[in-house]
């Protein structure tokens, strides 16, 4: 399960979960300007970051050895100089033989030893023994996705990432040893968008087209169907017609606009159209009197 975890974290996080050249253990951060993803959290990479600690201990010694050293000053910065050419000679001895954990998922040897070593507290939100039998069965990976990506493109590479798990790890038949469901307040919104949108244009059109015939039926005339619907029918064109311009993310509420104005709209036309036909005159002046009181 760790080594699928990985890979997944590897593939979507692909700056934030791979070596730098020539820098075991340090991994760069983009903050998701390049691959989307600002931070992957997991019990794969919790591991990975004890895996590589003794690395950037190395390094964080000898960046602070040279600090002092060159603050200093005759016998002292000697010293200090020497120390650190020592560690640096350690962390070449622990690179050719092996032994300098990289940011990787470890032998099994030591993945137990991490998880020992890992406070219950942290490993009950990362890890989980769903039904009772002492074996963690359920784990999650957390990505932050970045503010300016596009929530549909993360999910379908996402996907794409958990169906070729076991080709890209180079398994026979592209065998997977878990299940991966995606889930979060992304995929579910973007979800709920596409049900939403999709249910729109299958609802919508009837809508108006009952909305017509209620109306034939109500005034006996064609006009009156004109009156109270095309009006309607040109502002919610134009509505929709602005938000795609103006490049607004289109999400439930946005589509729930199209039903609202439709039945203010409509509303608004049959007041129009019953006030027109009880007023008395030519046409004009009861066009007149009928704007000029209709929703007063």
């Amino acid at each position: 399960m760790l080594i699928e975890m990985d890979y997944l974290e590897r593939t979507l996080d692909f700056i934030g979960q791979v070596e730098e050249e020539d820098k075991p253990g340090v991994v760069p951060s983009d903050a998701g300007t390049i691959d989307d993803i600002v931070f992957s959290l997991s019990i794969s990479t919790i591991i990975k970051e004890l895996h590589s600690s003794n690395s950037r201990a190395y390094d964080a010694l000898i960046d602070n050895g040279e600090e002092w050293s060159a603050a200093e000053s005759g016998g002292l910065s000697l010293v200090l100089a020497d120390a650190v050419d020592g560690v640096r000679e350690a962390k070449d001895l622990a690179i050719l033989t092996g032994a300098l954990g990289g940011y990787e998922i470890p032998s099994q040897n030591d993945i137990d030893d991490y998880v020992e070593d890992i406070p219950p507290s942290v490993m009950e939100k990362v890890l989980r023994d769903t039904n009772g039998d002492t074996i963690w069965d359920t784990a999650v990976i957390v990505f932050g996705i970045s503010g300016d990506a596009d929530p549909a493109v993360v999910i379908e590479r996402t996907y794409q990432a958990i169906e070729e798990r076991g080709e890209g790890l180079g398994r026979p038949g592209g065998l997977t040893y878990s299940s991966m469901e995606l889930t979060g307040p992304v995929p579910v919104t973007q979800a709920i968008t596409e049900r939403s949108f999709h249910e729109f244009w299958r609802v919508f059109p009837l809508g108006v087209g009952l909305c017509a015939l209620m109306i034939f039926a109500l005034h006996r005339r064609i006009r009156a169907v004109l009156i109270a619907g095309v009006p309607t029918l040109y502002g919610i064109l134009i509505t929709y017609g602005i938000i795609g311009w103006w490049g607004r993310e289109v999400t439930p509420t946005i589509i729930a606009l199209g039903p609202i104005l439709m039945a203010l709209g409509v509303a608004y036309g049959l007041h129009l159209t019953n006030r027109f036909t009880e007023e008395q005159g030519n046409a004009q002046e009861r066009m007149m009197r009928a704007m000029s009181t209709t929703g007063r």
